[in-house]
């Protein structure tokens, strides 16, 4: 599989094994090989955070074989273990300024990486090289020709199971349109004008569905021109061993995340650093291009012409969402109830915060050995202990697995679009059990109405009762935008159009302080003040009436919030009463 710009090319439509072979040994010719051994460790930033979907490290172990071409060039070959054993079937060839090998080598065993192969440096190693990396260009450059022939096609998931079927998954009799309503759909128009249209996968085995979101960060924020720079500072202590020292004054952070469902946005576009988000509403957002997670992880369309392509984040230009037509055979959609010692969640499930149709995979190791089991043969997951998982198949048999990061306290997390709240995130922690069942692909891109403008009324801690358009955290200003806070070991994300009321603890409270949300169903929930019921909130605008300028109050002020209530909401307003209440 040689990977490029243009994404994945499968060896058996761009080249041969022979081809491999030959490129294999020259460019391993009197290397000392390395097995390495463990998994692949994410960057620290995708361990999580509140509210807000970070990239995903592959679960597989991984290995690098980095051959020197030249002083400043390299060549490098992936492996992917448990694919293919018989060949190396990855191969990247990567040309440009990088560090000495010596240096490489020394980082990458640092950061977790072992490296395949170490080649000694002599002058007659560097004109070899030179010349494996002439041999490997030209390889590249005739492998991607005949790719292009084949229209670039990426092979669609098998969605046929050898086992007995998951309750989890669409049958493939159902009526298309409606069976398969959920799934993102679009057209792209990339920066050379070529125009693909169908089914979408973010990353490629990522975001999938209406409900799920596209994260990155705003280039601004135009909301803070409307306050004063000296009500936007902050005082804190500077300590040294522990002891103040200091008091030290600085701008309050007002870099915030963009979070919004894929089902409430029309158009993606980019343009050199921009990445402009319309929302339905008409909103434009400004996103720094650079910093946005999932566009740079790029996305494969499955076109009716050309079949599956993989687009990297250089190619596309724009990005229009479309009701979802009628699409061939599809993944089943992972659906059940997640249980907790304080509530049970029901909805759309992702595991590991990224593993959401039948055919993706749990990995783990039992007694014999390393483990994968399609989703589609699972009727549950249990937490055994910290670092284990009991799986219970569709056949009835149970298997324990360990050993890997998803099936223990490493698992960041499992996400629940439950309907009475939006989106949950139960933590390892807090996770008991995940009952598999039916749940067909989920809500369509008309079931998403365009967002309103946030309204209704702030009272202070003095009593000042102020109505009219609202702005709150000095960020979200519309009802399809999201309240982020925890509860005992779980993450709500809930859009504000859901919400009625939101009522601050007192000052005077003693101990783990709480708010309480009220939902417009009438469901109170008592969410701890983190995120954005904490201390870092940035205050609340008030176009009182709908005039100009609007009153600023800081957060530490408010005493309550009151939203009105919208006409159209998804979830529909009032959620369901399939599930039991969180208890505070």
């Amino acid at each position: 599989m040689i990977i490029d710009e243009l994404g994945f090319v499968p060896f058996d439509r761009a080249g041969d094994e022979k081809l491999t072979t030959a490129l294999l040994d020259r460019l391993s010719h009197h290397a000392h090989i390395l097995t390495p051994k463990g998994s692949s460790y994410p960057a620290p930033w995708a361990q999580g955070g509140l509210g807000v979907d970070r990239k995903r490290a592959p679960n597989r172990p991984r290995c690098a074989i980095t051959v020197p071409l030249r002083r400043f060039t390299t060549a490098t070959i992936r492996k992917d273990h448990g694919q293919h054993e018989d060949i190396a079937t990855l191969i990247c060839a990567t040309v440009g300024r990088l560090p000495h090998p010596a240096r490489t080598a020394r980082v990458s065993e640092e950061h977790g990486a072992t490296p395949l192969l170490r080649l000694p440096m002599k002058r007659t190693m560097i004109a070899g090289g030179v010349f494996a990396a002439v041999l490997v260009i030209l390889a590249l450059a005739l492998a991607l020709a005949l790719a292009r022939d084949r229209s670039h096609r990426a092979p669609e998931q098998d969605v046929d199971s050898a086992t007995a079927t998951s309750p989890a998954i669409i049958p493939p009799t159902a009526e298309a349109t409606e069976a398969h309503q959920g799934f993102l759909y679009g057209r792209i128009t990339t920066i050379g004008g070529a125009v693909y249209s169908g089914r979408l996968r973010w990353g490629g085995e990522e975001e999938a569905f209406w409900g799920d979101y596209f994260n990155g960060l705003k280039a601004e924020n135009p909301w803070v021109a409307h306050v004063p720079p000296e009500q936007l500072m902050e005082r804190r202590p500077l300590k040294i061993f522990g002891v103040e020292v200091a008091q030290r004054e600085r701008q309050i952070d007002l870099d915030r995340p963009f979070m919004a469902r894929f089902g409430d946005i029309a158009r993606i576009e980019a343009e050199g650093r921009d990445l402009r988000v319309t929302l339905k509403s008409g909103t434009l957002f400004h996103l720094n291009r650079f910093a946005a997670d999932d566009f740079a992880d790029g996305v494969r369309v499955w076109d009716g012409r050309s079949g599956g392509v993989d687009l990297n984040e250089r190619r596309i230009r724009i990005l229009e969402h479309l009701p979802t037509d009628r699409l061939g055979a599809v993944p089943g959609r992972l659906h059940g109830t997640v249980r907790t010692r304080q509530s049970d969640f029901t909805g759309f499930v992702q595991w590991d915060r990224e593993k959401c149709v039948g055919t993706d995979e749990l990995d783990g190791h039992t007694a014999d050995g390393e483990l994968s089991l399609r989703f589609d043969t699972i009727r549950s997951i249990a937490r055994k202990s910290r670092d284990s998982s009991l799986v219970t198949l569709l056949d009835g048999r149970e298997i324990v697995l360990s050993g890997n990061r998803e099936v223990g306290h490493g698992n960041r997390g499992i996400y629940v679009d439950d309907q009475r709240y939006g989106r949950v995130l139960v933590s390892w922690d807090a996770f008991e059990r995940l009952d598999f069942s039916p749940g067909g692909s989920g809500p369509a891109y008309d079931d998403f109405p365009p967002g309103r403008p946030l309204a209704g009324n702030v009272t202070t801690r003095a009593g000042r009762r102020l109505a009219g358009r609202l702005i709150y955290d000095l960020d979200e200003s519309e009802t399809t935008e999201t309240l982020d806070a925890p509860s005992q070991g779980v993450d709500y994300t809930i859009p504000f159009g859901l919400i009625a009321s939101i009522v601050l603890p007192g000052r005077e409270e003693r101990g783990v302080q709480r708010a309480r949300v009220t939902l417009h169903s009438g469901e109170e929930l008592r969410l701890e003040s983190h995120g954005d019921l904490g201390e870092r909130n940035a205050g609340m605008l008030i176009f009182v009436d709908g005039g100009e300028p609007p009153v600023y109050v800081p957060w530490t002020d408010v005493q309550q919030v009151e939203l009105d209530r919208p006409a159209a909401m998804y979830p529909p307003l009032g959620g369901r009463d399939t599930t039991s209440p969180p208890k505070s």
